[in-house]
């Protein structure tokens, strides 16, 4: 079962809320500093209750692996990206989607003119995207594998 909205996206909204009403009417040094203090560590516990940076290393991990082998080319940054920000994790992920798009693509016209490998990226990418969607639907918390 999936809790909708994240609590790591709660916890950031109540951070938020706070700093905006709650900070903003102290009159107390010594009370601001606390509550600063405690939204600061709210915002870790949230940071690190937020399961999406593990499914982008997955994810990442898994597209790199399939471009190893279809493009040649790229390179496994998983261990690089164990400290990543989600920031820099999103944009990793984007790029390889569209080196995704360009390896689909020309397996399409390989396949079309006759190429056999074409049929074999056709199916590995279809395995990807599968195991994508599953991984997006698994309940949090559960164990994601890339596929050797």
């Amino acid at each position: 079962m999936r809790i909708e909205p994240q609590p790591s996206f709660l916890l950031k909204r109540i951070c938020d809320s706070l700093e905006l009403t709650a900070l903003a009417d102290m009159t107390s040094p010594e009370a601001k500093r606390q509550l600063r203090a405690a939204l600061w560590t709210l915002r870790k516990i949230a940071a690190a209750l937020d399961p999406s940076k593990d499914l982008l290393r997955i994810e990442i991990a898994d597209m790199e692996s399939l471009l190893t082998i279809h493009q040649r080319s790229s390179e496994s940054n998983f261990k690089e990206l164990s400290g990543a920000s989600l920031d820099t994790l999103h944009h990793r992920h984007l790029d390889l989607q569209t080196q995704l798009i360009t390896v689909d693509r020309r397996a399409q016209t390989d396949r079309e003119a006759g190429v056999l490998e074409a049929e074999q990226t056709i199916r590995d990418l279809r395995a990807l995207y599968r195991r994508m969607l599953e991984r997006e639907n698994m309940p949090q918390g559960s164990s994601c594998e890339v596929a050797a």
